[in-house]
């Protein structure tokens, strides 16, 4: 059996003890990016995930070195297992950006730990001398309120930034295929799926240089650092000003994305059962 601790932790029955899988411990590294509800759910279910499952599988290295270091599993019953992203659907026209427009894209729920202010404060940076849209495509999430006051505060112009909500993967698939950059800058991630599906869809990536992303990305995308606003702003217009770096990290990024696949993901999680490895 299984059980699944992660992005909404579910308590294990003992019913189901023999692996655990645990997507990130960002509630107990980072408890103020979440609600308190959340990191009381997510002890709990953790707690019992170490009593009773015999080992646990983690998507990046760096997890595994968090959940060993936080003293939540022996190292020995750690084992990390990639995630990927699916191929999207052929693309279809997005209506809620400016078509024509050049475009930073930001595909994110608006949750704390996703950063999306520290975004908004870099992009203001470069409004004015670039005719670039910035936009945020995902759900609300707990820290919508900080986000939109920040988009209120930095003075862009409504006409310039645009939140798109939730939007299905056909219309992802063009957002990705317009943005001239994908912005990722997560103060924390467990793996970065939105780093990887996007180098997948051709879309050069700047991301937040934290553990995970440098893990999923390799040296496929620009790294910055999380929380500062300038350096973010300097990536941005090195790419948006550079055609043939944009070019460099789009090859770099499709190269990297093609060695992540949920059947590889699969054939090691059957090898992994097969051998019983508790490890």
């Amino acid at each position: 059996g299984s059980q699944s601790v992660g992005t909404r932790p579910q308590a294990p029955t003992r019913a189901a003890t023999s692996v655990a899988f645990v997507h990130d411990v960002g509630r107990l590294l980072h408890p103020h990016l979440f609600r308190p509800r959340q990191v009381r759910r997510f002890k709990s279910a953790l707690r019992n995930c170490s009593r009773t499952a015999e080992y646990v599988v983690v998507p990046t290295a760096s997890v595994g070195r968090e959940i060993a270091e936080l003293d939540l599993f022996d190292a020995d019953r750690i084992r990390v297992l990639p995630l990927a992203v699916r191929p999207l659907p052929a693309p279809v026209e997005a209506e809620s950006h400016p078509r024509g427009d050049p475009m930073v894209l930001c595909v994110s729920t608006l949750h704390r730990h996703k950063n999306i202010p520290t975004l908004i404060r870099a992009f203001r940076r470069i409004v004015r001398d670039r005719p670039h849209h910035l936009v945020v495509a995902g759900g609300r999430g707990g820290g919508a309120d900080e986000v939109h006051a920040a988009a209120r505060s930095a003075n862009i112009p409504p006409s310039r930034i645009h939140f798109l909500g939730h939007v299905d993967e056909s219309r992802l698939a063009e957002l990705y295929r317009s943005a001239e950059v994908t912005v990722c800058p997560s103060l924390y991630e467990g793996f970065g799926l939105t780093v990887l599906e996007a180098m997948a869809n051709g879309s050069p990536v700047i991301a937040s240089d934290i553990p995970a992303h440098r893990e999923v990305a390799g040296d496929a995308a620009q790294f910055v650092r999380a929380e500062d606003d300038a350096e973010v702003a300097d990536a941005l217009v090195d790419l948006i000003d550079d055609e043939s770096r944009r070019g460099e990290f789009r090859a770099r990024g499709l190269d990297r994305s093609s060695q992540f696949s949920w059947e590889r993901t699969r054939e090691e999680f059957s090898r992994l059962i097969s051998a019983k490895c508790v490890l």
